[in-house]
């Protein structure tokens, strides 16, 4: 009869178990020693996070820093540990000194002008608030180059070597970096004339105006060349700007219920933890409304109809709103295809963003041309909760005398709100273009003669290339300059014949664009977007249907295949404007011919 050993088996499993153990410890440690070393010699990179942009900027201002200290024959780090250690000596200041004040003085540019003298230069650096970034900028450069490593060679001392900017201490403001900054507002500034208070003044789009200048992006397409997919993304940015206030960024394609994530693109530095946790974005969640103007998620739809994103497809616009079955369930996601997770929706440059909002602004008959920063002071002024401490205009919103002596100064609320809308103040007759006449004015001046004679003899592709592009811009800033110009003494004359009660007819000069709209297009859209249908949800169902019918018809009624440039570029820049039949091809982004 056989007999069975006990601890037999056990033991030849406890040599295993003992062997793999062993290994997996010896694993363990061979690499831990081998992290250790790697981070011996490699220290935590302890630079900020800073955008791309700024760190261009930041390495720019460090050339130029190197270069004045190599032209005035001073050793750069010795300058920097110097100012550290002895900030309020006129020896450790001066050099800083000497920098910013030649970086304004000679900071200037040769500008076209109008006159016959055709440039003038111009000083670039105007304002005290701009040299203070240059300072702030070249204190960050100064902590990443030099301060950096001095912490590092003696880590006792690391508190002693930095370039602090402020520190509160009973409420002031000190630090090696901030002399120089009081130095700059008080004794700088006057003696170069730099400007002490800001050089725009802070405005905020109201929702009055936002309707106008969406509508007027539709109403006067012919006025306004761009893509189709650029008019819808422009509106669908404008929009964004004025809910919440977001910076132009990509919003990604989520659920089209719709929830729209946003980047977060612009965080202080004490935040970065939690852009880190939270992923760097906001959501919030948005569906259709009465004010077409106002409706991103009819946007969103008719986009995604457009290219076919949807999983499963939607070809219509009525399938979307009649075929899915929800049974029992109140919620369906509309998922999107693989290939359009990471595409932005509403592609556009923040360049052709830009063109397209002051253009818009001009053609609606806005005498002011407030910046795409103005739809974020009006977001701010809707959520004063959240916005308050940054985003306020300079216009105060209250009635101050009826806040002051109550209905004795009477309420005027209606009144009140016009006052804060930008567009109370527009004239939709005014100039959007300058005639034949003044465009051979420009064709005359002697530089534009030279760059076409130049273009001319020029016998390599690349430097012709180079030369109608220079050309181009030029003939684009002389048509801004010259429609400017023409503007402004329009509101001068109809403000002065108004004033006397007299008609200003005879001041219309309209330019006759010889436009002929297409069935279906603009006209379309801009129809809906004027009218005003009922809160029930009936009404707002069909409006919504049919808007949303006229924006995809838009969009797939235009050559779309033309339409394949690469995220990025300037997509306002066609021939011709969005199928419109006109005489002559002319972008009036940029105000020229073809050449």
């Amino acid at each position: 009869m056989a007999t069975f050993n006990p601890y037999q088996a056990p033991l030849a499993r406890d040599h295993s178990t003992l062997f793999s153990k062993e290994a997996k410890k010896q694993t363990k440690k061979q690499t831990a020693l081998a992290h250790l070393e790697e981070y011996l010699s490699r220290p935590i990179d302890d630079k900020p996070f800073v955008a791309d942009d700024t760190l261009k900027e930041r390495d720019r201002l460090w050339q130029n820093w190197t270069q004045f200290c190599e032209d005035l024959a001073i050793d750069s780090q010795t300058t920097w540990l110097t100012f550290v250690k002895r900030p309020e000596t006129a020896e450790a200041q001066a050099p800083f000194r000497a920098f910013l004040r030649t970086y304004a003085e000679t900071s200037t540019q040769k500008r076209p002008i109008l006159g016959p003298e055709e440039y003038e230069s111009k000083r670039m650096v105007n304002s005290a608030f701009s040299l203070t970034e240059v300072w702030r900028r070249l204190v960050a450069s100064g902590e990443h180059h030099i301060m950096r490593q001095q912490r590092r060679d003696y880590p006792t001392q690391a508190e002693t070597w930095r370039l602090r900017w402020i520190s509160k201490e009973e409420g002031s403001r000190e630090g090696p970096a901030y002399r120089i900054v009081k130095w700059l507002f008080v004794e700088l500034a006057p003696e170069i004339g730099l400007e002490t208070v800001p050089t725009y003044e802070k405005t905020e789009m109201t929702s009055i105006d936002v309707d106008v200048a969406l509508y007027t992006l539709w109403s006067r397409a012919s006025d306004i060349p761009c893509k189709p997919v650029t008019r819808v993304s422009f509106h669908a940015n404008v929009l964004l700007a004025a809910t919440g206030g977001f910076r132009p960024e990509k919003p990604t394609r989520t659920k089209v219920v719709v929830t729209v994530n946003i980047k977060r693109n612009k965080i202080k530095e004490t935040s970065k933890t939690s852009r880190s946790r939270n992923g760097g974005w906001i959501s919030f969640s948005i569906t259709l409304v009465p004010r077409s103007s106002f409706c991103l998620a009819s946007l969103v739809l008719a986009r995604a109809v457009q290219d076919d994103a949807f999983d499963p497809s939607f070809s219509t616009v009525e399938e979307i709103f009649d075929r899915p079955n929800l049974e029992s369930v109140d919620f369906i996601p509309l998922k999107w295809k693989q290939d359009f997770l990471n595409k932005p929706i509403f592609p556009m440059a923040y360049k052709t963003l830009n063109e397209l909002w002051h253009r818009t602004l001009l053609v609606a008959g806005f005498r002011n041309h407030s910046r795409l920063y103005s739809l974020r002071v009006g977001a701010g002024a809707r959520f004063d909760d959240v916005f308050e401490s940054n985003y306020q205009s300079h216009r105060i919103r209250a009635n101050l005398m009826f806040l002051a002596f109550g209905n004795d100064a009477g309420r005027d609320e209606q009144l009140f709100a016009m006052l804060r809308d930008m567009s109370m103040s527009r004239d939709t007759n005014a100039p959007v273009d300058i005639d034949p006449g003044e465009n051979r004015e420009l064709e005359w001046r002697q530089d534009v003669i030279n760059l076409r004679h130049d273009i001319d003899i020029a016998k390599d592709s690349k430097e012709r290339t180079r030369l109608r592009a220079k050309l181009n811009n030029l003939l684009k800033t002389l048509w801004q300059l010259k429609l400017e110009d023409k503007r402004a003494r329009y509101f001068e004359r109809v403000d002065y014949l108004r004033a006397q009660g007299l008609s200003t007819m005879d001041t219309y000069s309209r330019i006759d664009n010889n436009v002929i709209l297409p069935p279906d297009s603009t006209a379309t859209v801009s129809q809906a977007l004027k009218v005003h249908v009922n809160q029930q949800a009936p009404d707002r169902d069909v409006h919504s249907r049919h808007y949303i019918t006229s924006l995809l018809r838009y969009l797939t009624n235009a050559p779309i295949g033309s339409g394949g440039k690469e995220e990025g570029e300037d997509e306002a820049k066609t021939d011709g404007v969005d199928g419109l039949q006109k005489k002559q091809t002319r972008c009036l982004l940029c105000g020229t011919n073809d050449i």
